[in-house]
């Protein structure tokens, strides 16, 4: 596959390219848009091949090899960078936290996630689906309890009878990470804090808690922005012109009850 942007002023046209295919494309690409540039200057009665063979030789020094920083490692940047990896992307993930996996930190006032058909789906296309459902539990019907002391069970799916997952965010988490090292050309830098985010040169700079330095990364091809509530990527993006953002507090908390089992095993509520 080839990414071009084709730009057109004063009724001439000018090519900008940008290439992120194999090497054996590129010779196609490079014969196309010849012939096409040769045959728009003749329309125009102006010869530009000459700006775009130098637009092209450019492209075929181009690093064949695709590239990504995620910034945050929770569950939407780790599920992010196993699905990159497996489209043989070169990924460096970016976590300001310590490893989960070797840190005795708890996980606090955290809700077990509710894992649903769209969620096993993502798991499954990187050949995770079966190892988590094995330590989640099946959930098929929401319970209401009403102030006369009735209960009344709501399904989550009657007609296909597909129920939701209850599974630990941690270690969804932990299997992610280690998923993720098992491919190649995929690094995991922890204790980096964004700091800034340059939108037009690509450039990325995180602090290291570990040692109190900065690391600058340069010329970025892609950059995803996956660090929860607190976005530092957001965070920069504020600064540009044309960028909205707003953000509500709901008026309610939740409470979270731990109800252990009867003597006998048996549900106590």
């Amino acid at each position: 596959r080839s990414h071009w942007y084709v730009c057109s002023y004063d009724y001439r046209v000018s090519t900008t390219l940008r290439c992120t295919t194999n090497k054996k494309l590129d010779l196609s690409v490079f014969c196309f848009y010849l012939v096409f540039h040769f045959l728009t200057s003749l329309v125009w009665r102006r010869f530009y091949s000459l700006q775009l063979i130098f637009d092209l030789l450019d492209i075929m020094k181009c690093n064949s090899k695709k590239s990504v920083v995620i910034v945050g490692g929770g569950l939407v940047g780790s599920l992010s960078a196993c699905m990159f990896a497996k489209n043989q992307y070169e990924v460096n993930l970016y976590e300001a936290r310590e490893d989960i996996r070797n840190s005795g930190l708890s996980e606090g006032k955290s809700i077990n996630l509710a894992l649903s058909v769209r969620g096993r789906e993502a798991l499954r296309r990187i050949g995770l689906e079966d190892k988590l459902l094995a330590h989640g539990i099946p959930m098929r019907a929401r319970m209401i309890h009403g102030q006369n002391g009735k209960l009344r069970e709501i399904p989550y799916d009657p007609v296909h009878n597909q129920c939701i997952y209850s599974v630990s965010r941690k270690f969804l988490n932990e299997i992610l990470l280690t998923e993720l090292e098992q491919y190649p050309d995929c690094n995991i830098y922890f204790q980096h804090k964004l700091i800034n985010l340059d939108v037009n040169s690509g450039n990325v700079t995180f602090y290291r808690t570990e040692d109190n330095s900065e690391t600058k990364i340069t010329d970025n091809q892609l950059i995803i922005g996956a660090d929860g509530a607190y976005s530092g990527v957001r965070k920069c993006l504020m600064k540009q012109s044309m960028f909205n953002y707003s953000q509500t507090y709901i008026e309610h908390g939740y409470m979270e009850l731990c109800i252990p089992p009867s003597e006998d095993n048996e549900v106590c509520l």
